[in-house]
């Protein structure tokens, strides 16, 4: 219950009834203005009468003080529409911000009107949530180079102790991006799409449509280095068939706007297509061949061989066989000729498998008694050369040369230059000097007991 009319019923205990029962059709503080205006005076006036005809001082005293209190209400209250609060009330009703032409709250290009004052005397202050992009008095307005930017602006309106506050909110637009600009944000965020599990190592299949259009407006047109295997819109891919290998395929984009250009490029693998289990040992096959060690061939294998291989690069897996593996075992580590044999032909075979499909490859090899260690110290000086920089020779030695310190059968070679101030030793060192000179490199070739010497006449080039 409201103040006045608590203050109202206290007074009704003091007046009369009859004064009481003609005010109460007019009691409420909700009624139109003249009917409160007479509400006022009828109360007012039976206070006063009853004032007038009490002798008791305590309740003169109450009626006195209900007579002030009604005059301040009824005055305040008959005033009420034109109170401060009512005013700021309105001023928050009609307050707008003023825009430059062309702009909205949902498009700020430029300054802001924040106005001062409202029409009905309320003060205006201004206030905005990111003053670097709008000041708080709207004059000043950064635009951000690539992102629109939304800012909330709270106005105060203040008249006397009445306070209102109203909140606008409104979008800063970006700048507008150059050509350079524009390019250069669409060729970085370019991309190219891939069906399936495809990735660009590993094509199999048609590309998703290759963009045409940047999302900041630039025209994007694409070429490929080989369109009969990949299409210049990427929507038709042709796989190199089995056997002739992957194929590296390059894209290029021009990105362009106006002037302004930028090229990207994206390396594709296409994959060459499927091969059956048949294909893959058969390209094995293909491949297969025998490391021989040193300068043994097949016609003529006098030691142990490397590594027989156990697998191939498309997967087969390799078993092997002799035909005497007494003589060479099936894994060629193993070589010995019966005695007083000089060579013996000796298959070997290697049976290639992939899942249920095999193939077999022979290889005819010539084993050869082993040599002597003269014939071993023979063929590793007939052999022996020394290793030149680029482009020396022996009529022209400026660099260090490369000696050899074993030679292709197994024998321990050693170096002794005729004048070590030019030539080291070991060949690494070369000293030029002021004139053309020769300088013998002995190369002493041992196995055992077995030794020979080589020489090498190199000229040293004088100084230039």
């Amino acid at each position: 219950m409201k103040k006045w009319l608590i203050g109202f019923m206290a007074a009704a205990l003091i007046v009369s009834g009859g004064t009481v029962a003609s005010a109460d059709g007019s009691s409420s503080k909700h009624g139109g203005k003249k009917e409160y205006s007479a509400f006022c005076k009828d109360i007012l006036a039976s206070l006063q009468e009853k004032l007038n005809q009490t002798t008791d001082d305590r309740t003169k005293r109450q009626i006195r003080y209900y007579i002030d209190y009604f005059k301040k209400e009824c005055s305040a209250s008959g005033n009420e529409a034109n109170s401060d609060s009512a005013k700021v009330a309105k001023d928050k009703e009609a307050l707008r911000i003023g825009y430059r032409e062309g702009d909205s709250a949902g498009s700020v290009t430029g300054p802001l009107s924040f106005p001062s004052r409202g029409s009905n005397g309320s003060k205006i202050t201004w206030r905005s949530s990111d003053r670097s992009v709008i000041s708080d008095n709207g004059q000043k307005v950064t635009r951000h180079a690539t992102t629109d930017k939304k800012v909330k602006i709270m106005a105060t309106l203040q008249l006397g102790s009445a306070k209102e506050t109203k909140t606008f909110e409104v979008t800063v637009k970006r700048q507008g991006l150059t050509s350079h600009q524009k390019v250069a944000l669409d060729a970085a965020a370019l991309a190219i799409s891939f069906n399936g599990s495809d990735r660009a190592d590993y094509v199999t299949q048609a590309l998703k449509r290759l963009p045409v259009k940047g999302s900041n407006g630039s025209h994007i047109k694409w070429y490929s280095s080989a369109p009969q295997i990949v299409s210049e819109d990427g929507l038709h891919v042709n796989r190199p068939a089995y056997g002739t290998g992957d194929a590296v395929v390059r894209l290029t984009a021009i990105v362009r706007h106006g002037s302004a250009a930028q090229v990207k490029s994206f390396s594709l693998t296409v994959k060459q297509l499927h091969t059956t289990d048949a294909d893959r040992v058969r390209l094995d096959k293909n491949k297969l061949a025998i490391d021989f060690g040193g300068s043994d061939h097949a016609g003529s294998v006098t030691r142990p061989l490397d590594k027989l291989p156990t697998t191939g690069e498309n997967g087969s897996k390799i078993m092997w066989t002799s035909s005497s593996p007494e003589v060479l075992s099936n894994d060629g580590k193993s070589l010995r000729l019966p005695s007083g044999t000089s060579s013996m032909k000796v298959y070997l075979t290697a049976i290639l498998t992939v899942g249920s499909y095999s193939d077999v490859k022979v290889f005819e090899l010539t084993v050869k008694s082993a040599l002597t260690d003269a014939e071993r110290v023979a063929a590793d000086m007939n052999a022996l050369l020394v290793q030149f920089g680029s482009g020396d020779h022996t009529s022209s030695v400026t660099k260090a040369i490369g000696l050899p310190d074993k030679g292709v059968n197994g024998s321990s070679v050693s170096w002794r230059s005729s004048n070590p101030s030019l030539i080291s030793d070991d060949g690494k060192s070369i000293n030029r000097p002021a004139n053309d000179t020769l300088v013998y490199m002995l190369a002493t070739v041992r196995y055992n007991d077995v030794s020979d010497v080589k020489v090498f006449s190199l000229i040293v080039k004088a100084r230039t």
